[in-house]
């Protein structure tokens, strides 16, 4: 399965705190969070729609932890595509281990 991605930032409302155990080190006057976020556009591969529920309605994240169970490894790329959105996307990519490419 191939999922495209991007960074999304907000700015928090008020201050954050960073504690270590109960002392606080640092305050940090609403900082900007950026967060990777799945742009909702999936590339699902023939093997991997064998691993989809046929009897009730299945999400990317159910799918994705079928996907892990089943021996499928993760790799991550950054590309920009042609027409998809302007800001850098990247897209996580799912192969099967070498020992099990006979199945």
């Amino acid at each position: 399965m191939t999922l495209t991605s991007h960074t999304e930032s907000y700015r928090v409302r008020l201050g954050e705190l960073v504690v270590e155990g109960d002392r606080v080190i640092e305050y940090r006057e609403k900082p900007e969070k950026r967060h990777l976020i799945c742009s909702g556009i999936a590339v699902i591969e023939p093997p991997i729609v064998e691993l989809v529920w046929r009897d009730r309605p299945m999400g990317i994240s159910d799918l994705h932890l079928r996907e892990a169970l089943a021996g499928w490894t993760r790799g991550r790329s950054l590309d920009t595509p042609l027409a998809l959105d302007r800001r850098q996307l990247s897209r996580t990519t799912c192969r099967r281990p070498t020992s099990n490419a006979a199945r």
